[in-house]
């Protein structure tokens, strides 16, 4: 449970980033608007505001503008957009890079790492409009090879893991940092103590192990003698979500294709904001599916899973076109 503050707070992460000597922006921390809005002015733009509590992936705003900064600040701490999660606010320099996702098994000690991945967190192509909890994602991200990643895991887990038991709170599960890769190096953005989402569907794809003895291993201390084996596939997911998330949107909608969809070869999809009425499948939430593809490269995994969105129906439907592009180019140059 201790742990979990790494997520659930984010004055309480930047703050064990620091005392363990994780690279991250510098930050500074505010519970009361006035004092906050002083340092903006005193400060200028661009800066990241945070709401210190979870938000559902909402409480995060680049402030371009200061105008952007100060209505930021308003809202989340006069107007309470987020309840009490934004009673308290992170304010940080913001960083100018590529984002990457990196996950590791954790038992206490020991860690074990997942492939790398990238998400989509704009709900608009081309990376526009408001932050999601997640668009779409890959793995690998082509921005961290395999080739890295014996070298970002210490710099960004072991030494949390290491942090946290020298508390006496070590931490066993699965370890999610946000990952920067800027001019100056790679920075950490956030911890999750969970699965990223929708990085998840991808690298469940890619695990050829079975996931139930993992977690049984992280539990009982026992991950070094846990094989933990990877497909060398690349895998792609692609978010179908409801019209007008991360906004108000429709609800009760009937989902037709599922089935049709995952006759494709190497395709799962995996619900979210689904159920199940008389034997019908509706629309629940945001984001309702996750179509996740296998392929040889990342160009295979997306030409599939768009195949099997496309077999999928449901009124008042919206996804990303462009899932995967950032990483096509890369590798293409």
């Amino acid at each position: 449970a201790f742990a979990a503050n790494l997520e659930g707070s984010k004055a309480f992460s930047k703050t064990v980033m620091r005392e363990s000597g994780v690279p991250t922006a510098p930050f500074a921390v505010f519970d009361e608007f006035e004092r906050a809005r002083a340092f903006v002015l005193e400060r200028g733009v661009p800066l990241v505001i945070k709401a210190d509590g979870l938000a559902a992936g909402k409480g995060v705003v680049v402030a371009k503008t200061e105008a952007e900064a100060l209505e930021t600040l308003e809202a989340m701490m006069l107007k309470k957009a987020f309840g009490s999660a934004g009673d308290r606010v992170v304010i940080e320099e913001a960083l100018q890079g590529e984002e990457a996702s990196f996950m590791a098994f954790c038992d206490g000690e020991d860690y074990a790492v997942l492939p790398s991945a990238q998400d989509h967190k704009a709900v608009g192509e081309g990376d526009t409009g408001p932050n999601t909890g997640g668009m779409g994602a890959y793995s690998p991200a082509p921005i961290l090879p395999k080739s890295r990643y014996g070298e970002i895991a210490e710099l960004v887990i072991r030494p949390i893991l290491k942090n946290l038991a020298n508390k006496g709170e070590p931490f066993k599960g699965v370890l999610y940092a946000g990952l920067m890769f800027t001019p100056a190096g790679v920075m950490v953005l956030e911890y999750n103590v969970r699965f990223g989402d929708p990085e998840c569907q991808p690298l469940l794809m890619r695990l050829d192990s079975d996931l139930a003895e993992i977690m049984l291993a992280c539990v009982q201390g026992r991950l070094k003698k846990t094989e933990v084996r990877r497909k060398d596939e690349t895998s792609l997911c692609v978010v179908m979500a409801a019209k007008g998330y991360p906004g108000s949107y429709p609800k009760g909608m009937e989902i037709t294709g599922i089935a049709e969809a995952e006759a494709i070869p190497g395709v799962k999809v995996f619900q979210a904001g689904t159920r199940l009425v008389d034997g019908r499948a509706l629309t629940s939430g945001g984001r309702v599916l996750g179509v996740t593809a296998l392929g040889a490269d990342l160009a295979q995994a997306q030409k599939t899973a768009y195949q099997a969105v496309e077999r999928i129906r449901f009124d008042d439907c919206y996804y990303r076109r462009d899932i995967g592009a950032k990483g096509l180019k890369r590798i293409t140059g």
